[in-house]
């Protein structure tokens, strides 16, 4: 089963919202010779990881998009241009800048190729490859998903080209990667293939300690679902309870009827 202290250290660690190069380079001159236990040392010790963590992200989102990722929006605070609008012109058609637009541009084009169908179908066949000794169908990866099976066909059908309320798409695709058994880097490629990334960041603080919740379960899967099965949950429901416990949304926060796909409690929203 799940380890709480790990779960709550990880959303820390994967946290980057106060982190920059700046501040890690700082606390490097001022804290690194402090003692190993003082709070000064943990807190730096902390900024690396959490450095380490972001750059392991960005090498993820790189080695399935194959581009790097656009930063949200372009920083021009560096670039010396006073009052004169027409320098950060400029600056925008010149060195790094037209590299960071360039960049966008790329990600953006990227985001437009919509394969889902082809994505899902590779996994799928994964995933029976992996049961071979059992009955696998696409129903009962839904109900594993929380999904009904309309949902899935109708994603199978568009591409994955769902482009209206963002929070439940993704969760469509957080559900099926955890019914598929995928890791990270293949959830991604899930993701990536409706034009969304498991890297992307909410504005809302508590949507991106949830879906950090989600990730930690899926890096830990191989050491955290032993056991849960024989107490009559799945892998996603144990994701609930520690979502539940958190105060966080679950995940899929809707029963299947598995004698009726498609009934639905709990959530007006039928997915």
């Amino acid at each position: 089963m799940y380890d709480v202290e790990v779960l709550q250290r990880y959303i820390k660690e994967h946290d980057y919202s106060e982190w920059s190069q700046e501040k890690l380079d700082a606390a490097e001159a001022e804290w690194s010779g402090f003692p190993k236990d003082s709070e000064e040392y943990q807190n730096l010790s902390l900024l690396r990881i959490q450095g380490a963590n972001k750059k392991a992200e960005e090498e993820l989102y790189e080695a399935v998009w194959g581009c790097k990722k656009a930063p949200e929006k372009l920083d021009l605070s560096d670039i010396n241009t006073g009052n004169n609008p027409d320098a950060i012109g400029f600056a925008m058609l010149n060195s790094d800048m037209m590299a960071l637009v360039n960049a966008r541009l790329d990600a953006a084009k990227k985001r437009r190729e919509f394969r889902f169908a082809e994505v899902f179908e590779k996994f799928f066949g994964e995933y029976k490859e992996n049961h071979k000794n059992e009955q696998v169908s696409k129903e009962g990866i839904c109900n594993k998903a929380r999904l009904n099976v309309y949902t899935l066909n109708s994603l199978l059908s568009k591409n994955g080209d769902l482009r209206n309320n963002d929070r439940i798409k993704r969760d469509y695709f957080w559900g099926l990667a955890i019914a598929l058994e995928l890791d990270l880097e293949k959830t991604e490629e899930l993701f990536s293939s409706s034009g969304m990334s498991i890297t992307d960041r909410s504005k809302n603080p508590e949507e991106n300690d949830r879906e950090l919740v989600i990730k930690c379960f899926i890096e830990k899967r191989g050491e955290w679902d032993d056991g849960c099965y024989i107490k009559g949950k799945d892998y996603l429901d144990v994701i609930n309870d520690a979502l539940g416990k958190a105060k966080l949304d679950e995940l899929c926060s809707f029963v299947v009827d598995k004698n009726k796909q498609g009934n639905h409690k709990g959530n007006s929203n039928k997915p």
